[in-house]
């Protein structure tokens, strides 16, 4: 069976196209890989798991009924939205230009009809649609056939060019006059024989390693460093044992963290591309495929609890798992959630500071958690404040996916002002305290710390309010010369105190 869309013009008594005319041909146009730069299988998959999980098992039922029934099954249960897929320009502007040109364009997809047919309503570009159906799978020679069976019923002649993009679609190019290929496998390219050429429209997506890597956030590794606050704040620098544990549990959380912000990634793909700057990500984008992604995260979890497991203390092994688990609760079910999900993240950034004492083996005093505390929350919230400000510049009323309103900026900046202030205060009273005068010759030297955290703290969110910070703290603390001098200023006052 053809599904159509809209439903086919009889035109049996038309002559049929002359093959050599390319302005007469029907284009034929793939569906995943192809027009949009991702699997819609898989991102119905990934949305049955953020939205539905309990229905993952219904889903994986369906598979003793094959691959078609199994299609069927998964778009019963999940409606994808063809809005938020990332189509590829090259693509879209090649069909555009045949539709303009009159000639015929198809829509082709091994996918199921539900999913096909959603895109080219979306689109209002194709005069016909084939698609996988509950007892069909129109894939490879299956396409070829409904392909063939679809000229023939619309008296558009036998000659047609085709855009694909895997092995799969070699038995259609073989039956087209003109192969486009779209990132396409040189091994595949290879052997595309259709009856005239092949047209690489889409180069060969290169550096996959590299969109992974990006994928990952390498630089939000940097939060690592926290790990070191516990032997460093103790006067246990010159250690050498410690820098080797601090390096293994540096390099844990690395791995842990990257693999959370795949999984996030993953679950966040419809937000992400609807948002201003994270639909640039390597898989809402469409640069990294989601399977890559799905595939890495639990691969580089497993890495860093083995790495763990021999080389530090069993306590810091816990600490990394309590870390995971509770950032994947936080993707699943809290980043959802107003003021939970800054006061969760305050929670992640403090648990690093507890990992950092058991690696190490250095007690983490009450103190430090409640500086650590307070000043990330006023960070969580300095984050959510500078997203709020570059929505409402743009003239929207929220992000998807989260529960905050531009409305919501005075409030937000209010308590994230007042944490970080808390964050101080809590630092001067620390100062304060018989423990410092204990571990420092001269801690009136430490009190030069508090107005330059007052200080740090306040440009941040003058910075955010004055939307001059991208929409991480970090990235800004990291690249502002500023804060580097702030740090340098703090260091030095403790090396005068000790």
């Amino acid at each position: 069976m053809v599904l159509v869309y809209p439903a086919p013009d009889r035109m049996a008594d038309a002559p049929k196209p002359n093959p050599t005319d390319a302005a007469a041909r029907p284009l034929i146009v793939d569906l995943d890989g192809t027009l949009v730069a991702t699997d819609t299988l898989h991102e119905q998959l990934l949305e049955i798991a953020g939205r539905k999980p309990a229905r993952l098992l219904q889903a994986a039922g369906a598979l003793a009924r094959g691959r078609t029934g199994f299609k069927a099954a998964v778009g019963d249960l999940i409606e994808l939205d063809p809005a938020a897929l990332p189509y590829r320009e090259a693509v879209l502007a090649l069909a555009r230009e045949a539709k303009e040109t009159g000639r015929p364009v198809v829509l082709a997809s091994a996918s199921h009809a539900s999913t096909v047919d959603a895109v080219a309503a979306h689109l209002g570009l194709f005069d016909a649609v084939i698609a996988t159906t509950d007892s069909t799978n129109r894939k490879g020679t299956g396409k070829l056939e409904a392909i063939r069976a679809l000229l023939s019923e619309r008296g558009w002649g036998e000659a047609f060019d085709y855009i694909g993009d895997h092995s799969a679609d070699l038995a259609v190019w073989a039956g087209a006059y003109t192969a486009y290929l779209v990132d396409v496998d040189t091994g595949v390219a290879k052997r595309a024989s259709p009856q005239h050429e092949v047209i690489e429209l889409v180069p060969r997506r290169s550096g996959t390693l590299v969109e992974l890597v990006r994928a990952g956030r390498p630089h939000q590794w940097s939060k690592n460093l926290l790990l070191a606050v516990p032997f460093l704040a103790a006067q246990e620098a010159g250690e050498r044992a410690h820098w080797f544990e601090f390096l293994v549990a540096f390099i844990a959380f690395g791995l842990c963290a990257s693999a959370v912000y795949l999984v996030n990634d993953l679950l966040d793909l419809r937000a992400d591309r609807l948002h201003p700057t994270k639909r640039n990500r390597p898989m809402a984008a469409g640069r990294l495929p989601v399977k890559i992604g799905a595939l890495a995260a639990p691969l580089l979890v497993c890495s860093a609890v083995v790495g763990s497991l021999v080389l530090l203390p069993l306590g810091f092994v816990w600490a990394l798992l309590a870390y995971t688990a509770t950032a994947w609760l936080y993707s699943f079910a809290v980043k959802n959630k107003a003021i939970l999900d800054v006061v969760w993240l305050a929670c992640l950034y403090t648990l690093r500071v507890i990992a950092g004492g058991l690696a190490t083996s250095t007690p983490v005093s009450e103190w430090m958690l409640a500086l650590a505390l307070f000043l990330f929350l006023s960070i969580a919230l300095a984050k959510r404040y500078a997203e709020l400000r570059l929505l409402a510049s743009e003239g929207r009323s929220g992000a998807a996916g989260r529960s905050y309103s531009v409305d919501d900026q005075g409030l937000i900046s209010v308590m994230g002002i007042g944490a970080g202030m808390l964050g101080v205060l809590v630092l001067a009273l620390y100062i304060n305290s018989d423990k410092v005068a204990r571990l420092y010759e001269t801690p009136e030297a430490l009190w030069l710390v508090c107005p330059l955290m007052l200080y740090w703290v306040g440009r941040l969110w003058l910075k955010a309010h004055r939307r001059t910070m991208r929409d991480d703290p970090l990235l800004f603390a990291l690249t502002d010369r500023v804060s580097y001098i702030i740090g340098l200023l703090v260091i030095l006052s403790a090396m005068v105190a000790a």
